[in-house]
């Protein structure tokens, strides 16, 4: 009789035992879920590069890390206070960007918790409501070379660029105080976009919250000269470091 209710006394500690040990690892994994989510969202998150474009910076299979408190601050701004703790680090021209061309769209709550937690286990990998290897297989890197008000034309591949209330336009490397080259291969004014981009283009004027951004490789990659101007939420953040092939871990 003794043995019995020691027995069941065992059992139900043994339950009780393992029951708390379930809801601290429930509790554990929400706990880093909810640090990792916020981490992501407000200060660092990995971007696996799939295409050359960007060559030589960054190449197809880098993977580097984007700080999305270098992205535009909202035009409607949102909660003041908030906004500029979200958006501290100003974009300057020459800046290496994530474009992303499904930033704004609708999505429902429930969707979007639903994603955040497929994101997180599959380590950004994979997404239930976009295209992804990461980001979107639309997402890109850029470098942001036109801001709001600015004058553009292009011409053999550079782009020349008038600021608002200047008078003479410049090249994107003297405007710029961060150095670059760009890759052109065979490019010609004549060129249509089914076979490559001109190394020409018209006037353009930017508008308030339009930004223009072009890839390094002027004679494949896709930019501004074929979508047009991105908006302010368009940009997901800046490129801070590649930190995949290890043997070529660098900042940005």
């Amino acid at each position: 009789m003794a043995s019995n209710v020691s027995g069941i006394e065992y059992s139900f500690f043994v339950k009780q035992h393992r029951r708390r040990n379930e809801i601290f690892l429930i509790g554990f994994i929400l706990i880093i879920f909810f640090i990792c989510s916020f981490w992501q969202k407000f200060l660092l998150f990995p971007v696996s590069v799939s295409s050359e474009s960007m060559k030589p910076l960054v190449d197809s299979g880098d993977i580097v890390m984007v700080t999305p408190l270098a992205s535009i601050k909202p035009v409607d701004g949102g909660i003041p206070v908030l906004s500029s703790i979200a958006h501290c680090i100003e974009l300057k021209r020459g800046d290496v960007v994530l474009v992303s061309p499904t930033a704004g769209m609708e999505k429902s709550i429930p969707k979007q918790i639903l994603n955040s937690i497929v994101k997180f286990v599959t380590f950004q990998r994979y997404s239930l409501t976009e295209k992804s290897n990461l980001v979107t297989e639309s997402d890109s890197v850029r470098r942001i070379v036109g801001f709001p008000g600015d004058t553009l034309y292009m011409k053999d591949c550079v782009l020349y660029i008038k600021p608002q209330n200047t008078s003479h336009a410049l090249t994107e490397f003297e405007l710029s105080d961060i150095q670059y080259d760009i890759f052109i291969e065979g490019t010609d004014a004549s060129w249509s976009r089914e076979i490559g981009f001109p190394g020409e283009m018209d006037t353009v004027v930017l508008k308030d919250d339009e930004y223009f951004v072009l890839a390094d490789d002027r004679s494949h990659g896709i930019d501004s000269r074929y979508y047009g101007p991105v908006n302010g939420r368009n940009i997901k953040g800046k490129l801070v470091l590649r930190y995949w092939p290890l043997g070529r871990f660098s900042l940005l």
